[in-house]
């Protein structure tokens, strides 16, 4: 009884540990190699949580172009694990476990990059003719701009905010505003 516990302890404790960086973004191969399906979506609707898994979101998705898996798929259901999908808004979308719901099946993401928002910008007749690995560094590269220039514009706003709230401060401690 004891050896059962112990081994149902070290199951529930130290193999996650194991399993987490399995699942994390380490190269473009891994994601290639672990990944059932990869699709690039158009999403179309939330659907209701009472469709999905424990009533989490999941999101109906156009499949624009499939890079890896079944090429014959027109829509997917996507439950994102972090993020949550905006209808009209392109996705790189990473297939790591089919979960089957009353009305079909869902694709989970792994929560780590997975989905990929497409830039607006970013032209899909890029991709033609080139590998899949190719596509995803192109896809992921146009992310990691367009994540920098958020960055950048973010931190003009913070700048601009910080500042308005250090002269407030300024303002309020001066013996002439009381």
């Amino acid at each position: 009884m004891k050896a059962r516990l112990l081994l149902i302890f070290i199951c529930l404790t130290v193999l996650p540990v194991h399993a987490i960086p399995a699942m994390m973004f380490n190269s473009i191969d891994q994601y290639i190699e672990r990944a059932q399906g990869i699709w690039i979506v158009e999403v179309i609707k939330a659907e209701s949580p009472s469709k999905s898994l424990e009533g989490g979101d999941s999101f109906e998705a156009r499949v624009l172009q499939t890079l890896k898996g079944k090429d014959n798929e027109k829509t997917l259901s996507v439950i994102p694990v972090f993020q949550q999908l905006v209808p009209g808004h392109r996705y790189l979308v990473f297939g790591f476990g089919p979960m089957p719901l009353p009305q079909g099946t869902a694709w989970l993401d792994n929560g780590n990059v997975s989905p990929v928002a497409i830039p607006p910008s970013f032209s899909l007749a890029l991709l033609q003719g080139k590998s899949v690995k190719e596509q995803l560094s192109l896809i992921l590269s146009a992310r990691s701009v367009e994540i920098d220039e958020q960055n950048k514009r973010l931190a003009t706003e913070k700048r601009a905010i910080d500042k308005g709230l250090e002269f407030q401060k300024q303002q309020d401690a001066s013996p002439s505003s009381h």
